[in-house]
């Protein structure tokens, strides 16, 4: 059966049929109006042939078809349906701009007055590159850390120069000007302004664990409550991730770097802007008519922030053996390069030389992950870390200016370095804890002294800066220093087996890795103070010295002619300064010590390792936070043998 016409088709005039509703007669009676319509077309299927979907046919009579005809059925043509008329407005769509325009009445009121329907908000506009407007206050609250009388702004003025005078070249990718006081600051960015307080609040660990907590809450209100996406946001947690250390647990160290990440990606920052309108992209504006001006350049604050993204999770991923999820990209060397170029800040001109020893960093990692151990054959290994080696010296040799000029990059160089040698020796084989049957090397003995020299270089500059300056190092150099000062002791223990220790007897003697490792232990101890936080808590170089002094332990335990441990005295709450002892009448320190167990732990324990997990306290952050990523990379490097020599 073939189908019937369309129903919208009509008949010509001529062979209308008479035949028909009364509603049709009506119609047509009225047809002759001018103020009316003209009257719709007879469609050329009756009811009849439609409902049985059949082909309606009139050869034989004109008003009725051959088919009602034949049945003796009444046959009826109905009015064709009316084509949809494009210069009439949908009424939804004048509902759907009323209830707009309702809501955005509601969330400006009291601030703003109520858009119009001819003056839309700026706040409506999801254009490319155009982002919202930034609160004037960083708490849900409407007061700030100021407000709230947690500290003044002469306070504030003094961290704030600490940041930018002290603690930026330890992490160069957000900078303030210098034109900018404290006060500017904190009303055109809030929450970079309470992230720097924090960050640079050292002095006082009471306050900055305060502000910590206060930063969490700002990004809870602004970021997941609130939506916001900003510069300034990201800005902030870099800040904050920059020296997570300093403040409370959970430090949620993975979660804020992912948000950092997101921002930069729902920016565009990663990516070099589109040149005019973009191709893809929505665009809700209530005026047309008005002109954009889509974004052709980052600035340099944003080229910074992405170069931070990549530097924090880069960082961080290959120390302790994570997946980065903000790779290396050509964006971001043009970004540095421009920074260079434009010198701007001081610090500008090293940006470029960080993230390019990162990327090298990165290389090196993904020795790691290809396990070395099951390389096959052995000149294969030795191929792959010479390739790296060379490269890392090539980086060296071609620097514009002396590495000692950045504090972050001798410091980065010495633990890409490390981080090559120790990869190298490592055996991770998984189906046995006892090393494979590998030939002697005099490759590996080269690397395994190389190493040696590799982890007294990073403790040696650890040790040269002057006293207490130590505070400002970020996050990433106290996970690099607890790295160094394990990676020396396995490998100084290492050199005393019977297949290297004839070799390594010279090197062992002038370097003296012991004495480096006891120093940088007595360093660390120089910082801890005995002041506690609301909660009981001692300060963060309080725990490193702990752990500290179980490398220390560990390495003299396993040494042949093992020194004397000298612990420090059971009533020992750390020096500040000169020696003195700071006091708080707010927080009352309680440490309980017991004769013997200076620490609440067997520091004569058979196995390191065990006291090292009885110790983890957040399982979940072991991995980012630094006192327990140490315990993670001490565990790891105490449980994987090296390669014979």
């Amino acid at each position: 059966m073939a189908a019937h016409p369309p129903a919208e088709e009509s008949l010509p005039a001529d062979e209308t049929p008479a035949m028909a509703t009364k509603a049709d007669t009506a119609d047509k009676s009225t047809a002759h109006s001018s103020h009316s319509p003209s009257p719709l077309p007879l469609s050329r299927t009756c009811q009849n042939c439609a409902h049985a979907k059949i082909k309606c046919t009139r050869v034989n009579h004109a008003h009725i078809c051959d088919r009602c005809h034949r049945l003796n059925k009444e046959c009826v043509f109905r009015q064709a349906k009316r084509r949809h008329n494009g210069s009439k407005k949908d009424v939804r769509i004048e509902a759907l701009e009323a209830k707009v325009n309702q809501l955005l009445g509601a969330t400006s009121q009291g601030s703003t007055p109520q858009p119009t329907k001819s003056t839309p908000p700026e706040l409506l506009n999801y254009s490319f590159g155009i982002g919202r407007s930034t609160p004037a206050v960083s708490s849900n609250t409407g007061k700030d850390v100021i407000d709230e009388e947690m500290l003044d702004m002469e306070a504030a003025s003094r961290y704030l120069e600490i940041f930018r005078t002290v603690m930026v070249h330890r992490f160069p990718f957000v900078v303030i000007s210098p034109t900018v006081t404290a006060q500017e600051l904190r009303e055109s960015k809030p929450f970079l302004f309470l992230t720097v307080l924090a960050a640079a609040s050292y002095e006082n660990m009471p306050l900055q664990r305060k502000l910590g907590k206060e930063v969490k809450k700002v990004v809870s209100h602004r970021m997941i409550v609130g939506g916001e996406v900003s510069l300034e946001i990201l800005q902030g947690i870099l800040v904050y991730l920059a020296w997570s250390h300093y403040y409370t647990r959970p430090r949620i160290y993975t979660q804020l770097l992912q948000l950092g990440i997101s921002i930069v990606v729902d920016l565009r920052l990663n990516r070099p802007p589109p040149c005019g309108l973009p191709k893809i992209g929505l665009t809700l504006e209530m005026d047309g008519g008005k002109e954009r001006n889509y974004r052709t350049a980052w600035n340099q604050d944003e080229k910074r922030a992405v170069a931070g993204c990549f530097y924090l999770a880069s960082s961080i991923a290959c120390m302790l053996q994570k997946t980065s999820t903000f790779p290396f990209s050509a964006n971001i060397d043009e970004y540095c390069k421009s920074l260079r170029n434009e010198a701007t800040c001081p610090t500008d001109k090293y940006l470029l030389y960080v993230v390019r020893l990162q990327a090298i960093a990165e290389k090196i990692d993904s020795l790691f992950s290809q396990r070395v151990s099951e390389l096959n054959p052995e000149s294969t290994i030795e191929l792959f870390v010479k390739q790296l080696q060379s490269e890392l010296e090539l980086f060296r040799e071609r620097l514009p200016f002396d590495m000692t000029e950045s504090y972050l990059l001798a410091m980065q160089y010495r633990a890409v370095e490390l981080n090559l040698y120790q990869i190298a020796l490592l055996d991770r084989s998984p189906e046995s804890e006892v090393p494979r049957v590998v030939p002697s090397s005099s490759w590996r003995l080269d690397i395994l002294c190389a190493g040696l020299i590799s982890a007294k270089s990073l403790l040696s500059y650890f040790l040269s800066v002057p006293a207490r300056t130590q505070l400002a190092f970020s996050n990433s150099e106290w996970i690099q220093i607890g790295v160094a000062m394990i990676v020396a002791s396995k490998l100084s223990v290492a050199t005393r087996e019977t297949t290297a220790a004839r070799e390594t007897l010279g090197l062992r003697e002038s370097l003296g890795m012991l004495s480096f490792v006891k120093e940088a232990v007595v360093a660390v101890s120089q910082l801890a103070t005995q002041v506690v936080d609301a909660e009981g808590r001692r300060d963060i170089f309080y725990h490193y010295w702990k752990r500290g002094k179980l490398i220390q332990n560990w390495y003299e335990k396993h040494s042949p002619k093992p020194g004397s441990v000298q612990l420090p005295l059971a009533d020992f709450n750390g020096y500040y300064g000169d020696g003195s002892q700071p006091s708080s009448s707010s927080y009352t320190p309680q440490i309980p010590q017991q004769p013997g167990d200076f620490f609440g732990i067997d520091m004569g324990a058979e196995n390191l390792d065990n006291i090292l997990q009885a110790d983890m306290e957040d399982i979940q952050l072991s991995g980012y936070v630094p006192e327990m990523a140490m315990d993670g990379i001490m565990a790891d490097w105490m449980s994987y043998p090296l390669l014979p020599f």
